[in-house]
């Protein structure tokens, strides 16, 4: 087993799934179509070539007991995200 290449799958895995799971609502979708379709795809592919279906499944285990215990301490607390939460700051309108 190749131990720096599970440890970079758990970062890619945890970081894509907290991004969706921290989207607004309604775009979650567009989020899993453009975000964690195509990684998930990608990296099965990789796995594939490599042959290396162990590291990949269990760097998904450890994202997701990751994800688990984020969620229970941290996440869950989060107020969910609006979209209307979004400013633009222009040299004209500068927000405070």
């Amino acid at each position: 087993m190749d131990w720096l290449t599970i440890l970079i799958l758990v970062c890619v895995f945890t970081f894509s799934f907290m991004l969706w799971m921290r989207t607004v609502p309604k775009r979650r979708f567009v989020t899993f179509l453009f975000l964690l379709l195509p990684m998930v795809i990608l990296t099965m592919r990789w796995a594939a070539y490599r042959k290396s279906w162990a590291e990949w499944l269990l760097s998904a285990g450890a994202a997701m007991v990751l994800l688990l215990i984020w969620w229970l301490s941290i996440g869950r607390k989060l107020p969910t995200p609006k979209d209307g939460t979004v400013r633009v700051w222009t040299k004209d309108d500068p927000f405070e």
